[in-house]
Protein backbone atom coordinates (compact mmCIF):
# COMPACT_ATOMS: atom_id res chain seq x y z
CA UNK A 1 0.00 0.00 0.00
CA UNK A 2 1.11 3.44 -1.06
CA UNK A 3 -0.08 7.00 1.00
CA UNK A 4 1.11 10.46 -1.03
CA UNK A 5 0.06 13.51 1.32
CA UNK A 6 0.32 16.88 -0.56
CA UNK A 7 -0.12 19.39 2.05
CA UNK A 8 -1.45 23.33 1.02
CA UNK A 9 0.56 25.72 3.59
CA UNK A 10 -1.71 28.15 2.91
CA UNK A 11 -4.71 26.54 3.69
CA UNK A 12 -3.08 24.74 7.08
CA UNK A 13 -5.07 26.22 9.64
CA UNK A 14 -8.23 27.57 7.72
CA UNK A 15 -10.39 25.02 5.55
CA UNK A 16 -11.00 21.46 6.23
CA UNK A 17 -9.00 20.43 2.35
CA UNK A 18 -5.53 21.37 3.50
CA UNK A 19 -4.28 18.30 3.07
CA UNK A 20 -4.74 16.29 0.10
CA UNK A 21 -4.51 12.31 0.46
CA UNK A 22 -3.75 9.82 -2.03
CA UNK A 23 -4.05 6.17 -1.24
CA UNK A 24 -2.61 3.16 -3.72
CA UNK A 25 -4.11 -0.03 -2.47
CA UNK A 26 -3.72 -3.13 -5.20
CA UNK A 27 -2.95 -0.66 -7.90
CA UNK A 28 -6.08 1.00 -7.33
CA UNK A 29 -5.98 4.81 -6.22
CA UNK A 30 -8.70 6.34 -3.61
CA UNK A 31 -8.59 10.17 -3.03
CA UNK A 32 -9.61 11.79 0.18
CA UNK A 33 -9.08 15.70 1.79
CA UNK A 34 -8.30 16.22 5.28
CA UNK A 35 -8.03 19.42 7.28
CA UNK A 36 -4.66 19.76 9.48
CA UNK A 37 -6.82 19.45 12.68
CA UNK A 38 -7.98 16.26 11.37
CA UNK A 39 -5.16 14.98 10.12
CA UNK A 40 -3.11 15.80 13.64
CA UNK A 41 -6.12 13.71 15.40
CA UNK A 42 -6.03 10.92 13.43
CA UNK A 43 -1.85 10.02 14.60
CA UNK A 44 -2.47 11.00 18.05
CA UNK A 45 -5.29 8.18 17.75
CA UNK A 46 -2.67 6.21 15.82
CA UNK A 47 -0.53 5.97 18.65
CA UNK A 48 -2.99 3.96 20.59
CA UNK A 49 -4.59 1.92 18.47
CA UNK A 50 -3.81 2.03 14.80
CA UNK A 51 -7.11 1.22 13.71
CA UNK A 52 -7.95 4.54 13.98
CA UNK A 53 -5.80 5.30 10.95
CA UNK A 54 -8.76 5.17 8.86
CA UNK A 55 -12.09 2.84 7.99
CA UNK A 56 -11.71 -0.09 5.88
CA UNK A 57 -13.30 0.57 3.04
CA UNK A 58 -15.55 -1.30 0.47
CA UNK A 59 -13.90 -2.26 -2.62
CA UNK A 60 -16.00 0.23 -5.01
CA UNK A 61 -14.81 2.77 -3.15
CA UNK A 62 -13.21 5.63 -4.81
CA UNK A 63 -12.16 8.38 -2.78
CA UNK A 64 -13.70 9.54 1.37
CA UNK A 65 -12.91 12.41 3.09
CA UNK A 66 -13.30 13.00 6.86
CA UNK A 67 -16.17 14.86 8.11
CA UNK A 68 -16.97 16.90 11.43
CA UNK A 69 -19.08 13.70 12.63
CA UNK A 70 -18.16 10.95 10.07
CA UNK A 71 -16.85 10.34 6.61
CA UNK A 72 -18.19 11.09 3.51
CA UNK A 73 -17.50 7.87 0.80
CA UNK A 74 -17.96 8.15 -3.17
CA UNK A 75 -18.39 4.79 -4.50
CA UNK A 76 -18.64 3.64 -8.34
CA UNK A 77 -20.78 1.49 -10.24
CA UNK A 78 -20.35 0.05 -13.02
CA UNK A 79 -22.39 0.17 -16.20
CA UNK A 80 -25.23 -2.64 -16.20
CA UNK A 81 -28.29 -3.18 -16.25
CA UNK A 82 -30.39 -3.04 -13.01
CA UNK A 83 -34.24 -4.58 -11.75
CA UNK A 84 -36.43 -2.11 -10.99
CA UNK A 85 -40.01 -1.12 -10.30
CA UNK A 86 -42.03 1.25 -11.86
CA UNK A 87 -45.61 1.81 -12.30
CA UNK A 88 -46.43 -1.51 -10.45
CA UNK A 89 -44.29 -3.01 -13.38
CA UNK A 90 -40.87 -5.26 -12.52
CA UNK A 91 -38.42 -3.97 -15.46
CA UNK A 92 -34.50 -4.58 -16.25
CA UNK A 93 -33.26 -1.29 -17.43
CA UNK A 94 -29.97 -0.33 -18.68
CA UNK A 95 -28.00 1.90 -16.46
CA UNK A 96 -24.72 4.31 -17.05
CA UNK A 97 -21.83 3.90 -15.24
CA UNK A 98 -22.56 6.00 -11.71
CA UNK A 99 -20.83 7.74 -9.14
CA UNK A 100 -22.72 7.37 -5.56
CA UNK A 101 -21.76 9.80 -2.76
CA UNK A 102 -22.64 8.32 0.66
CA UNK A 103 -22.47 10.66 4.07
CA UNK A 104 -21.64 8.90 7.12
CA UNK A 105 -22.45 10.57 10.49
CA UNK A 106 -22.37 9.04 14.09
CA UNK A 107 -24.79 10.24 16.44
CA UNK A 108 -25.26 7.32 19.27
CA UNK A 109 -23.42 5.86 21.83
CA UNK A 110 -23.64 2.92 19.86
CA UNK A 111 -21.09 4.36 17.36
CA UNK A 112 -23.16 3.01 14.24
CA UNK A 113 -23.23 5.30 11.15
CA UNK A 114 -26.28 6.85 9.85
CA UNK A 115 -26.47 6.35 6.39
CA UNK A 116 -27.78 9.43 3.44
CA UNK A 117 -27.61 8.73 0.07
CA UNK A 118 -27.00 12.47 -1.01
CA UNK A 119 -25.32 12.36 -4.85
CA UNK A 120 -25.66 10.12 -7.73
CA UNK A 121 -23.71 11.52 -11.07
CA UNK A 122 -22.59 9.52 -14.50
CA UNK A 123 -20.04 8.98 -16.28
CA UNK A 124 -19.31 7.72 -19.77
CA UNK A 125 -18.37 3.98 -19.60
CA UNK A 126 -14.76 4.04 -20.83
CA UNK A 127 -11.76 5.95 -18.86
CA UNK A 128 -9.71 5.56 -16.35
CA UNK A 129 -11.17 8.34 -13.80
CA UNK A 130 -9.44 11.27 -12.49
CA UNK A 131 -10.14 14.99 -11.18
CA UNK A 132 -10.40 16.19 -14.83
CA UNK A 133 -12.79 13.60 -15.71
CA UNK A 134 -16.66 15.01 -16.61
CA UNK A 135 -19.51 14.24 -15.13
CA UNK A 136 -23.18 13.72 -16.78
CA UNK A 137 -26.73 13.99 -15.12
CA UNK A 138 -27.99 10.64 -13.53
CA UNK A 139 -30.47 10.34 -16.76
CA UNK A 140 -33.41 9.01 -14.62
CA UNK A 141 -36.30 10.04 -12.19
CA UNK A 142 -35.40 11.04 -8.47
CA UNK A 143 -32.32 12.35 -8.97
CA UNK A 144 -31.61 16.60 -9.86
CA UNK A 145 -28.79 18.10 -10.43
CA UNK A 146 -26.52 15.34 -8.50
CA UNK A 147 -28.86 15.45 -5.52
CA UNK A 148 -30.95 12.79 -4.87
CA UNK A 149 -34.38 12.36 -3.34
CA UNK A 150 -35.48 8.63 -2.21
CA UNK A 151 -39.08 9.99 -0.78
CA UNK A 152 -39.72 8.09 3.09
CA UNK A 153 -36.98 5.70 2.34
CA UNK A 154 -34.16 5.94 4.97
CA UNK A 155 -30.87 3.61 4.86
CA UNK A 156 -29.99 1.43 7.55
CA UNK A 157 -27.59 1.94 10.12
CA UNK A 158 -24.12 0.17 9.63
CA UNK A 159 -21.45 -0.56 12.02
CA UNK A 160 -18.52 -0.33 9.69
CA UNK A 161 -17.95 1.75 6.24
CA UNK A 162 -17.07 -1.64 4.34
CA UNK A 163 -21.00 -2.24 4.90
CA UNK A 164 -21.66 0.33 2.06
CA UNK A 165 -20.54 -1.76 -0.41
CA UNK A 166 -23.68 -2.74 -1.60
CA UNK A 167 -26.16 0.11 -0.34
CA UNK A 168 -26.44 1.31 -3.83
CA UNK A 169 -28.96 -1.08 -4.15
CA UNK A 170 -31.36 0.22 -1.78
CA UNK A 171 -31.42 3.52 -4.47
CA UNK A 172 -32.31 0.55 -7.34
CA UNK A 173 -34.82 -1.35 -4.97
CA UNK A 174 -36.33 2.09 -4.18
CA UNK A 175 -39.96 2.64 -6.21
CA UNK A 176 -39.31 4.48 -9.47
CA UNK A 177 -42.07 7.56 -9.75
CA UNK A 178 -41.74 10.20 -12.63
CA UNK A 179 -40.02 12.98 -9.83
CA UNK A 180 -37.70 14.90 -11.66
CA UNK A 181 -38.31 13.84 -14.54
CA UNK A 182 -35.81 12.27 -17.29
CA UNK A 183 -32.45 14.11 -18.51
CA UNK A 184 -31.38 12.69 -21.88
CA UNK A 185 -30.48 14.56 -24.78
CA UNK A 186 -32.98 12.83 -27.00
CA UNK A 187 -36.02 14.40 -24.17
CA UNK A 188 -37.12 11.01 -24.03
CA UNK A 189 -40.08 10.64 -20.77
CA UNK A 190 -38.56 8.30 -18.09
CA UNK A 191 -41.80 6.24 -18.88
CA UNK A 192 -40.70 5.65 -22.36
CA UNK A 193 -37.24 5.26 -21.59
CA UNK A 194 -37.86 2.44 -18.64
CA UNK A 195 -40.54 0.24 -20.67
CA UNK A 196 -39.02 0.52 -23.91
CA UNK A 197 -35.76 2.35 -25.07
CA UNK A 198 -33.59 0.51 -22.35
CA UNK A 199 -36.16 -1.99 -21.15
CA UNK A 200 -33.63 -5.13 -21.11
CA UNK A 201 -31.19 -3.46 -23.11
CA UNK A 202 -27.89 -1.75 -22.10
CA UNK A 203 -27.28 2.24 -21.91
CA UNK A 204 -26.45 4.34 -24.53
CA UNK A 205 -24.31 6.73 -23.16
CA UNK A 206 -24.85 9.39 -26.61
CA UNK A 207 -27.91 9.77 -24.37
CA UNK A 208 -25.73 11.50 -21.59
CA UNK A 209 -26.53 15.41 -20.58
CA UNK A 210 -23.07 16.90 -19.67
CA UNK A 211 -23.36 18.30 -15.92
CA UNK A 212 -20.87 20.83 -16.79
CA UNK A 213 -18.38 19.87 -13.79
CA UNK A 214 -15.34 18.15 -13.71
CA UNK A 215 -14.93 15.30 -11.01
CA UNK A 216 -12.74 17.36 -8.96
CA UNK A 217 -14.82 20.55 -9.57
CA UNK A 218 -18.31 18.58 -8.28
CA UNK A 219 -16.64 16.73 -5.26
CA UNK A 220 -14.70 19.65 -4.08
CA UNK A 221 -10.68 17.93 -5.14
CA UNK A 222 -7.79 20.15 -5.47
Amino acid sequence: MKVTFTLDSEKLHSTSDAIQVEQEIEGKKVYRSLSYGAMTEIFNKSLVNDEEWGPILPPNAIQYSVRSNGYSIILEVPKTRQTIIFNGLTLEVGFPRLLFKFDLSIHNSNKNYEVELSKIVALKSKGRLSKETKLYHFPYSHVMNGNVCMGSMNLPAIKSINQLEHFPSYFFQSTFTMDYGSKVVSGTSVSSLFTEVFNEKDFDDKELMPLYHTYGEFFHIN
